[in-house]
């Protein structure tokens, strides 16, 4: 199940209630700037990295 919410709403959401971050943007992107203690697995490497993550937590995915 997903929800699309806005980087405003993420930003004041993140205040309250922190969440697992997982950034999908490239290196070079997430080294340019990115919410801290964001998990970068860029999107082109997603598929074999996603076992790295833990399945019984719920992420909030930016890109």
């Amino acid at each position: 199940m997903y929800q699309s919410i806005t980087a405003n709403d993420l930003e004041q959401e993140l205040k309250i209630n922190p969440r697992n971050i997982l950034d999908v943007r490239d290196a070079a992107d997430y080294a340019e700037g990115h919410i801290p203690n964001a998990i970068n697995i860029p999107i082109n490497q997603l598929q074999v990295e996603l076992k790295k993550l833990d399945s019984k937590q719920a992420y909030t995915i930016i890109c």
